[in-house]
């Protein structure tokens, strides 16, 4: 089973998107900020973070950054999703910060489970050739 750590919007309910991963085979694992985040992944890697811009603490960009700088290697791949700022400058801002996926919503729940199997499958692919 595939694990996901949500890191979600405190402003918005998170039961949408973890309820299509479940039903996706997906074990889903809920975070509101990236300090709980941190905490978990001392415990192991999921095999993808899936991470609202907004969220508690630090945001979205700032997480990935942070994360980034305490790994020596990143082992998994980061999609980060926006309701409110979808411009292209976040979209960039996203990639920058190492994100794999800059995913907006509303969106279609089969895309993003497409999105986020995809963004496991291409990692996996990247990282299995290099």
């Amino acid at each position: 089973m595939k694990n996901v750590y949500l890191v979600h919007d405190q402003e918005e309910s998170p039961a949408a998107r973890r309820n299509v991963l479940e039903m996706a085979g997906f074990q889903v694992s809920l975070f509101k900020s990236g300090r709980e985040l941190f905490l978990a992944l001392k415990e192991g890697d999921p095999d993808v973070v899936v991470m609202d811009v907004l969220i508690e603490g630090r945001n979205g960009f700032e997480t990935l950054r942070e994360l980034d700088s305490r790994m020596d290697s990143r082992r998994f791949p980061v999609l980060v999703c926006a309701r409110i700022y979808t411009g292209h400058v976040f979209r960039e801002e996203a990639f920058r910060s190492g994100a794999q996926d800059f995913l907006t919503f509303p969106m279609n729940l089969k895309d993003f489970v497409e999105s986020v199997n995809s963004a496991i499958t291409g990692w996996r692919e990247h990282h299995k050739a290099a």
